[in-house]
Parts: C-alpha cells; structure tokens; sequence
C-alpha cells in the first residue's frame, strides 16, 4: 500500500511542476502599462551597462523620451480582415516603400541625437549599448553570433577535424 500511495504521490508532483514552473505574470494580475515596460528595460539596460545609480537616475528620462520619439515612428497596426486590399496598386507600394525609407532616416536621426545625449554622461560604448539594444532583451550587442560548422552528413563529427 505504502509503495501505490508513494508512486501516486510521486506522480503527481511530477504532473503538476510544469504548471508553477510556469513565470510571466499571474492571473487577475493587469498587463503593464507602456510607461512601466520602458521602466523596466531601462533598469534591466542601466545594469547590463554597469550604469551607477547617479547615472540611471539622471538618464531615466533621457531614455524614456528615445523610446518615446521611436514609439512615435513606428506603423499604426491595421487589423488584418478590415478594409485590405489583396493586392496594391504600383502607386501604393511606391507609396509604402517611399514612407518606409523616410521613417528609417527619421530613426536613424533620433538613435543620432540621443547617442550624443548619452555620450555627455556615458562612455560610447555604453551609449552604444543602450542605442542598439532591442528591448533589453539581448545580451552581448555587436557581438557575431557564434558560427559552428556543420556536416551534411549527421553522423560525422562536427566541427573543424582534419580528414
């Protein structure tokens, strides 16, 4: 009896650790807002760029208005089923591509000016981190990814042997 109980037991907890393993936000709990998302990654970027709290502190804001000004930037989401063609004119894609490019240089000119605003407070490489991050997220940034050669036949070795 002692053994059918034990396994019982022993199966349920193993049933139900995916279910607390589970992160993320807990239920009932409201999604957060926009404003708290930037605060946020700016905590999570000020400590992977090794910022002091003077200099968190006063980039806060600095850093709020980047993220604001690129906020601004970015292409209203459509819903897919309303009011979409199945396929646009030459005109409208001229159109779109034209508007894009324009909205590229429009962001390269914020990552420009906030580099500099950065730079009167921070080494450039640290500037350059908070520049390029994408949502503070991302670890090592400029680094290559790490390439590793492979085989078209799965049962060689991988890597760099001699033959």
């Amino acid at each position: 009896m002692k053994k059918v109980l034990f396994t019982l037991v022993a199966l349920l907890m193993i049933c139900s650790a995916p279910i607390f393993a589970q992160g993320g936000r807990q239920r009932g709990q409201a999604p957060q807002s926009a404003e708290e998302m930037v605060e946020s990654q700016w905590q999570r970027i000020a400590s992977s760029a090794k910022l002091s709290s003077d200099q968190t502190k006063k980039l806060a804001d600095t850093y709020k208005a980047y993220r604001n000004e690129l906020r601004e930037l970015m292409p209203q989401r459509r819903d897919e089923g309303q009011g979409q063609k199945a396929e646009l004119s030459d005109n409208e894609v001229k159109a779109n591509t034209l508007k894009s490019f324009s909205d590229e240089r429009k962001r390269i000119d914020i990552q420009e000016k906030y580099f500099n605003e950065f730079c009167k407070t921070l080494t450039p490489r640290q500037a350059n981190m908070i520049i390029n991050q994408r949502g503070g997220m991302q670890g090592n940034v400029g680094a290559p990814a790490r390439q590793v050669p492979r085989s078209d036949n799965n049962f060689a070795p991988r890597g760099n042997y001699r033959r």
